[in-house]
């Protein structure tokens, strides 16, 4: 019986967490003059960093579950089609900067990552054809 007790409470413990962070995501929603949506699909911590330090007392970003935003954005009544592209992990972000210079930082912060399995290349990856400095056969280790 006390495990249900505890268990009962967590689940209440994360109710309560997560309305607070919808009625804080709407209060800034609110106030904010341009509201964006962050894919965070693909996207290095190392890069999401450097963009929060770009953007420091500029904007505000919040990561948060998808489910989490749109009521948020619900409330604060800027749910457009914001919340339709919503389909991979995302942050939101405020601010009261022009969008075409949030645009310009974007484009200005944007970095190359190493490929992780899995994942599609946003160019064409071309190998030309030649001689290799490696014997034919299998590559053997020492």
């Amino acid at each position: 019986m006390a495990t249900l007790a505890i268990l009962n409470k967590k689940k209440l413990n994360a109710k309560a967490t997560k309305e607070k962070k919808v009625d804080e995501i709407a209060a800034i929603a609110k106030t904010a003059k341009v509201v964006a949506v962050i894919s965070l699909r693909n996207l290095p911590d190392k890069q999401l960093q450097a963009f929060r330090k770009k953007l420091r007392g500029k904007a505000t970003i919040m990561i948060a579950k998808n489910s989490v935003i749109t009521r948020a954005l619900a409330k604060a009544g800027k749910a457009s089609e914001l919340t339709t592209t919503m389909t991979t992990p995302s942050a939101v972000l405020f601010t009261d900067i022009d969008p075409f210079a949030l645009y310009k930082t974007i484009v200005q912060s944007k970095g190359k990552a190493a490929a992780k399995p899995g994942q599609i290349a946003p160019f064409d990856l071309i190998v030309p054809k030649g001689e290799t400095s490696f014997p034919p056969g299998p590559i053997l280790t020492e």
